[in-house]
């Protein structure tokens, strides 16, 4: 359980304050309030894509480098690798990765289709 937490605690997090921001402001202002909306459901979908892709990478046999090099797209991403398999960090520390390294390397990627399709495709679980 721990693990699964310290995996999705960032998603979680901005869901629940986008939810609680959302339900707060949404009588004082439609717009502002239809926006945390908005944002608490971007929130919630990525929340279930990082916990997708922990199942994934907790029941995989290959952890190799091609996983880490794969998963260091985003913070959350990292998050994922790392309680998955903790030898990630030593990865991620070494090329640079530090704990304010939020965004994408190319923050521009994030309005691209191929960007979010790739943080809520399905994977096929080995067994």
């Amino acid at each position: 359980m721990r693990t699964t937490l310290r995996a999705v605690w960032l998603p979680l997090l901005l869901f629940l304050i986008s939810a609680i921001l959302a339900f707060w402001l949404l009588p004082k202002g439609l717009i502002l309030g239809t926006f945390f909306i908005l944002t608490a459901i971007f929130f919630a979908l990525d929340l279930i894509g990082r916990y997708s892709d922990y199942q994934y990478l907790k029941k995989s046999k290959y952890k190799k480098k091609l996983y880490w090099e794969l998963f260091s797209k985003t913070r959350c991403s990292r998050e994922v690798m790392i309680a998955a398999d903790p030898r990630a960090k030593s990865y991620y520390k070494l090329n640079g990765y530090k704990w304010y390294h939020l965004l994408p390397d190319n923050p521009r990627d994030c309005f691209t289709y191929s960007f979010l399709a790739s943080l809520h495709k399905r994977h096929k679980i080995p067994k």
